[in-house]
This record gives structure tokens, C-alpha cells and sequence, in this order.
């Protein structure tokens, strides 16, 4: 295990969605820290406050969770924010669905797709892990 955990920031407007991603992630005994926000308005001024300028320390989560079909600003319009934000655009991210909408799925595809080898998650010791529905 790594001496300081993996940060992974959960976006999820249902809180028993929220208590089912949590119970998984400790299930799967990832060393991290969860810290969730229930919409993408949320997410992103969380994104904002991770980098102090008077220290010059981030504290970017290492992944991002989210769900696409939140209110107001949904998961594909927040992930078009961060990933347009050069400051933000390197964090991986997986969302999640629900939705039997074809284009919901090949949207997030098209948005989540970023260059991070294999390697680098190993590197972190981060052992990957899908949920079944």
C-alpha cells in the first residue's frame, strides 16, 4: 500500500448512490480518500478550490466518479468543462449510468477518453475494478 492513499471525488445527486459507491470503493480496500459532491456545479467548484496559489499545492482527486444524469448541470456537461480546462483535463475519470440512451454511453466515451497508460496505474499500485449491474 502506498503511504499516502489515492483522493477520488464521487459526483452523485442520490445519496443511497452515494453510499453504494463508497461501500464498494472500501470493499475493493483501495487506500484512498472518498469525498463526494451531489452535482456538477459542486464538482467543479471543488475542482477550483484543489489548487492553492499561495502554497503552489494541488489537491486534485486522482479520479473522478460521476454520474451522467444529475440536475441541473448533468455529468457529460460537467465533464465537457473539465476536460476543456487545462488545469483539470489530465484527471481520469469514469462515469456512471444508468441510462439505456445509446448516445449517453458513446458521449461519455468520447469525453472520458484520455492518455494515461497502463503503466501509470500500475506504477500506482490503483487496481482497477468494474461494478456489474
Amino acid at each position: 500500500m502506498m503511504n499516502s492513499p489515492f483522493k477520488f471525488l464521487v459526483v452523485e445527486d442520490r445519496p443511497s448512490d452515494q453510499i453504494i459507491i463508497k461501500r464498494t470503493i472500501e470493499d475493493a480496500k483501495i487506500n484512498c480518500s472518498i469525498d463526494i459532491v451531489d452535482s456538477g456545479v459542486k464538482a467543479l467548484a471543488y475542482l477550483k478550490t484543489a489548487t492553492n496559489t499561495a502554497t503552489n499545492e494541488c489537491t486534485f482527486p486522482d479520479l473522478i466518479l460521476m454520474d451522467i444524469n444529475m440536475p441541473g448541470l448533468n455529468g457529460k456537461e460537467t465533464l465537457k468543462v473539465i476536460r476543456s480546462d487545462k488545469v483539470t483535463n489530465h484527471i481520469p475519470v469514469i462515469m456512471l449510468t444508468t441510462s439505456n440512451y445509446h448516445l449517453d454511453v458513446i458521449e461519455s466515451y468520447r469525453l472520458v477518453l484520455t492518455p494515461i497508460s497502463a503503466n501509470h496505474w500500475k506504477s500506482q499500485n490503483l487496481e482497477l475494478f468494474w461494478i456489474a449491474s
